[in-house]
């Protein structure tokens, strides 16, 4: 107590030290500080409300609450200034910068009207200010917002990384004693976690949403590995919207988050247009003013193929994870400890050999490297307990809204036979089997049913009148086929009303309606799938969501996450495989014509080059690759940059069904050593250009992008397919066109102009550039001459 009241002392003497007195300043000669580690954000709402009071009651600027702390230097403070009285006014030559105070101020600058009556009062501190009182000026205001939870965990982070421990015991002081052990609980986890949770630092307006409450829930999935790749996906994201620099990272508020999040402007018109209005209204980034600044913005937010994730998306998302936990955590032998991923690699057996499920009661083999067929058998099983779950673990989905559930919630032996049945045959072979065969399960369920129906309070039977009932049942079930549904390629958009859901069902555990409509999509071929066209429509669809979502906890690759059984080493050896490691072949894997192509690792293996690196990167350049005969090009999927001249680039090959299947499917992808895209010289691009002697096959246009070298990268696209022209154009574009003028002369040409003509045959070919490089560009295909024709 005494050390409490003598800090209290210090600071007061420090403060009456290096007030100066309080002057009435003009307002737009008030800056508020930026500071990275600034615990009160800028935030609008609050903004909104103070203008409702001033409305109301007046801003009441003389009263001492209300004043604001400012730091000056003492030569620049009024010679005649005098404590006491009304404050004097006072026109600084340079702004001063306040300590607190930012939305009392803005809301004051869209209040006040007229020169003379634009000024609030400010109590002026010389900058000799001791650091600690500083702080304290900065965070405790009287009449200020209190701070959010999510803002309080940022500064104890922040002094955990400074390893200031006595600013850390005073922020934890603001946490209960319950969230405080949450919170050291959480600190706990895996290292790669807690440096993911600190990359978001600076992103302050991500912060306010992240409620420490949660935390227990967090640590009950078990699941650190997946809540490290969301939370890298937050940070890439937001990065790749704001930029790079720290000062445009410290200008994302939380109203600008609560706007993107859960969104998809890439995909989806409709957000689009949600985002463009709300940029043109200034609600969006408001501190960010130059129109070219924003304009790039509103673009980089456009080319996100993604749900734009967030904290709160981050966390309404965990509990969409909670039951299928629950579910797989039922097959460890003894208690779930650590990391659920770590412990179902260690019970993997290195078993090659995966069998695939395409839907509930079909398969396909696959011969694949042991790390390789870990990574895909786990996600198996996440997927199994995803379609199933709320008759597994008896957790319905949200009900709809002003609609009765339809679901019956509980515990279906069977479908826990056929998990069990799934892991087993993928080379988990220590898991506990709760049913012994699927007789002893369908066993249990006519069991429970039969005391549903005659409970025991009101009816005795015995357990050999049990057993009868049991066995004939069992055997009139035995007789009952299963019906197969059709396979149905999921859609990623749709521009139909029903799928205009509300935006807060972009996150969080799933609808009822929409989980029933998806249920037969979560397998690995829809998940993994690249055969979804790319061309936005109205709306995203709830299966949009849900594969998003899939793909941000449990990546789109192997990565660093994904470790050996050992608990020890990174699993990145199945890297080396070369091609002759797939053993089984497309004839005796897919019968039917259908063949799981898109699943990594999954048919070829990607085998580098010598010297160079050809894994996949989510940072790496997007390149879609059309589709031939016409058909939906794939999406955009991050691929390797085009090898150099001479060695065979690795791309991804499109595979075609053979003819004899009946029912018509959408092209999928492999990986491979040839594609539609390849590397040309300049003379093949003047050629294509220009010269009416190249063949080219009908309907196919060709887009060329220049690369190093004085090299060509050559796209194609069917010219009358108006997705796979928008695709291989890359539209909406940043760049240029240029296109063959009348005769020998390169003219920019508008994408509008080159689809129409595409389609009516009169273009066959044109030049995607930068902007800023579309005359070097002309010139050099001018001044080029060609040895058997001069253009």
């Amino acid at each position: 107590m005494d050390n409490l009241s003598s800090d209290d002392l210090q600071i007061f003497r420090e403060k009456s030290r290096t007030f100066c007195g309080s002057v009435k300043i003009p307002l737009d000669k008030i800056r508020h500080e930026e500071l990275p580690n600034n615990p009160r954000q800028f935030n609008e709402n609050n903004v909104t409300t103070l203008l409702d009071f001033f409305r109301s009651e007046g801003c009441l600027r003389l009263d001492p609450e209300h004043h604001v702390p400012a730091l000056i230097s003492r030569s620049a403070v009024p010679p005649d200034l005098r404590p006491g009285g009304e404050p004097p006014r006072f026109d600084p030559q340079h702004p001063v910068v306040c300590l607190h105070g930012r939305h009392r101020l803005e809301a004051a600058r869209k209040f006040l009207t007229g020169n003379e009556n634009r000024w609030w009062v400010v109590d002026l501190y010389s900058r000799d200010l001791n650091p600690q009182v500083k702080d304290v000026l900065r965070e405790h205001a009287a009449n200020s917002t209190k701070l959010y939870d999510g803002d309080t965990v940022r500064q104890i982070r922040i002094s955990t990384l400074c390893g200031d421990t006595v600013r850390r015991r005073k922020w934890l002081a603001r946490l209960s004693k319950s969230m405080q052990r949450c919170l050291l609980r959480l600190e706990a986890l895996p290292e790669k976690f807690i440096e993911s949770l600190d990359a978001l630092i600076p992103f302050a307006g991500l912060w306010p949403a992240l409620q420490p409450g949660t935390f227990i829930r967090l640590l009950d999935l078990h699941c650190p590995e997946e809540m490290t790749r969301y939370l890298r996906r937050i940070k890439n994201t937001w990065r790749q919207i704001v930029g790079d620099e720290e000062a445009d990272q410290l200008r994302l508020d939380a109203n600008t988050v609560a706007i993107f999040q859960g969104r998809c402007p890439s995909q989806s018109l409709e957000d689009r247009a949600h985002i463009q209005t709300r940029m043109l209204a200034g609600d969006i980034l408001p501190a960010v003013t130059a129109g070219d600044h924003r304009s790039q913005i509103f673009d980089r937010v456009c080319s996100i193929e993604h749900v734009i994730p967030s904290i709160r998306t981050f966390l309404e998302d965990t509990k969409y994870l909670e039951p299928p936990a629950r579910i797989l955590k039922e097959l460890l032998p003894g208690k779930c400890k650590g990391s659920m991923s770590q412990r179902f690699g260690a019970l993997h057996g290195g078993q090659t050999k995966v069998r695939v499920q395409t839907s509930e009661s079909t398969f396909e083999d696959r011969t694949l490297p042991p790390g390789r067929s870990s990574w895909l058998s786990y996600r198996q099983l996440w997927l199994f307990a995803l379609r199933h779950f709320p008759i597994m673990d008896g957790q319905s989905p949200r009900r709809d809204k002003a609609k009765q559930s339809t679901l019956h919630a509980g515990r279906q032996p069977r479908r826990w036979y056929e998990l069990c049945s799934l892991a087993s045959e993928n080379g988990y072979r220590r898991i506990r089997r709760l049913y012994r065969d699927r007789k002893a399960a369908d066993a249990k369920a006519i069991e429970d049913c039969v005391r549903n129906i005659l409970p025991s309070k009101y009816y005795a039977i015995d357990a050999n009148r049990m057993r009868q009932i049991v066995q004939l049942n069992c055997q009139l079930l035995g007789d009952v086929p299963y019906v197969e549904r059709g396979r149905v390629t999921p859609a990623l958009t749709s521009d139909h009303d029903d799928c205009g859901s509300n935006i807060s069902d972009r996150c969080g555990r799933p609808r009822e309606r929409s989980f029933q409509a998806d249920e037969e999509s979560l397998f690995l071929e829809h998940i993994y799938s690249t055969s979804y066209g790319t061309l936005p429509k109205r709306y995203l669809t709830s299966f949009a969501v849900k594969r998003d979502v899939f793909h941000a906890f449990f990546g789109l690759e192997e990565d660093d996450l994904d470790q050996q059984p050992s608990f020890e080493a990174f699993r990145d050896d199945h890297r080396r495989y070369q091609e002759e490691n797939v053993h089984m072949s497309d004839s005796e894997t897919h019968p039917a014509g259908h063949r799981l192509l898109d699943v990594p690792g999954a048919g070829e293996d990607i085998v580098p080059e010598q010297g160079h690196d050809d894994r996949l990167n989510p940072d790496d350049p997007i390149e879609p690759i059309p589709s031939p005969r016409g058909s939906m090009p794939s999406p955009a999927v991050p691929v390797s940059p085009v090898s150099p001249v001479g060695s065979a680039p690795t791309t991804l090959v499109p595979y075609v069904p053979p003819s004899d299947v009946n029912q018509p499917q959408s092209p999928m992808y492999v990986f491979g050593r040839q594609g539609g895209e390849q590397a040309i010289s300049l003379a093949q691009a003047s050629q294509f250009l220009f010269s009416m002697r190249t063949s080219v096959t009908e309907h196919t246009f060709a887009v060329l992008s220049p690369l190093e070298n004085g090299r060509f990268r050559k796209r194609h696209a069917n010219s009358r397919d108006q997705l796979s022209m928008t695709t291989a154009l890359r539209l909406p574009s940043v760049s240029s066109f240029v296109a063959r003028d009348n005769g020998k002369r390169l003219r920019l040409m508008a994408p509008t102009t080159i689809l129409e003509e595409a389609r009516s045959e009169r273009l066959k070919a044109v030049v995607a550039v930068p902007r800023h490089g579309v005359q070097d560009l002309i010139r050099r295909f001018e001044n080029y001459e060609d040895p058997e024709e001069e253009l």
